[in-house]
């Protein structure tokens, strides 16, 4: 995360592809250091996360590999491209996958998840449990940012990115 940005509560930022809703920011002193400490907790809540609180002192903010979503027209223009043929021909072997979609990178996690839908339909009988599980993962990391910022349900923004990769 920048520092320019002032963050409020309410404010919602990105996480391994987990949406995350800041619902209280407080004064702390550490070391004779008074920051301001950011308490939140999962926008979108199931049975493992609804208790899950968490919170980080801002300037842990910067270093930490936490980002604001990206705005409506990028997500159009990403799922735009999970529609085309990638140019690049990288073909990422499951533990480059994983360590990728670790990195909290959008665009690399469209990247993952085009590369191993492909590859699922090119050849389902080849398709690994393990490459299975990449390919739910980089879709999981996809689909809470989409439902964010274009204001679907999970389900439909899941439903979009299957769409949109099936053409």
């Amino acid at each position: 995360m920048t520092k320019s940005k002032k963050l409020k509560v309410g404010d919602k930022f990105i996480e391994r592809g987990k949406v995350y809703r800041i619902f209280k920011i407080e004064k702390a002193t550490y070391e004779g250091k008074t920051e301001r400490l950011i308490h939140y907790c999962p926008h979108y809540k199931n049975s493992l996360n609804k208790t899950l609180v968490c919170s980080i002192p801002e300037s842990s903010l910067i270093i930490s590999n936490i980002r604001t979503p990206i705005p409506k027209k990028e997500i159009t223009e990403l799922l735009g491209r999970l529609a085309k043929r990638s140019k690049k021909k990288k073909v990422y072997d499951v533990d480059e996958a994983k360590l990728t979609l670790n990195l909290n990178d959008i665009y690399k996690t469209a990247d993952v998840l085009r590369k191993y839908w492909r590859k699922k339909n090119k050849d389902i009988e080849s398709f690994t449990k393990v490459q299975k599980d990449v390919l739910e993962m980089a879709m999981n990391r996809l689909v809470e940012e989409v439902a964010l910022v274009k204001g679907l349900s999970l389900t439909d923004a899941e439903d979009k990115i299957i769409t949109t990769l099936k053409d």
